[in-house]
């Protein structure tokens, strides 16, 4: 306090001076603030999609909306010619050369909409389709989300039997619940 007051009252030119004198630290605490700020986002929410996923599985009302019209067998060997006449817009599938599907199957997605969708796991990205609600249309899914493998994590969820999380980096995250074990 004795200091501030020592140099107190600041020349017209002083303010300047401190200023440009001190420019550099300024940017870096700028800067600094942003991530903080871009991080406690991320938190916000991760910790809104926990409490999604928390109260949806505490919830005994789940109901399966399964279509049986438009189910697909899991033990179906699907080629990517296949998936394109199932799903609206997975055309980009033909894009890469050598991409085979491994395997696919029905999740619901946990979240605040939760929804019932198909995951086609093949060797370089997984694509998520939800069912098509129009019986006009031709094919029964439309697609999602298409992931490269190279940019996902996929992790276990503790204590939840049968659910794991796929994140993408930065900022996508999505939670799912499997049906059966496979």
């Amino acid at each position: 306090s004795s200091g501030i007051n020592a140099e107190w009252p600041l020349r017209p030119g002083d303010l300047k001076k401190n200023v440009y004198k001190n420019y550099g630290q300024f940017i870096q605490t700028s800067k600094e603030i942003t991530y903080l700020e871009a991080e406690m986002y991320k938190l916000g929410h991760l910790l809104t999609e926990q409490k999604a996923l928390i109260s949806s599985l505490t919830d005994d009302n789940i109901t399966s909306e399964k279509n049986e019209a438009l189910d697909i067998s899991i033990t179906e060997d699907l080629s990517i010619a296949k998936i394109c006449e199932l799903v609206q817009g997975a055309g980009v599938l033909h894009d890469i050369p050598g991409r085979k599907m491994i395997h696919n199957g029905n999740l619901v997605e946990l979240g605040e909409d939760e929804r019932h969708i198909r995951l086609f796991l093949m060797n370089d990205c997984i694509m998520s389709a939800a069912p098509t609600k129009s019986a006009w249309m031709s094919e029964a899914y439309k697609m999602v989300d298409l992931l490269e493998l190279k940019n996902v994590t996929v992790m276990d969820v503790q204590d939840q039997k049968l659910c794991f999380k796929v994140t993408q980096y930065p900022a996508n995250m999505f939670l799912y619940r499997a049906e059966t074990e496979q």
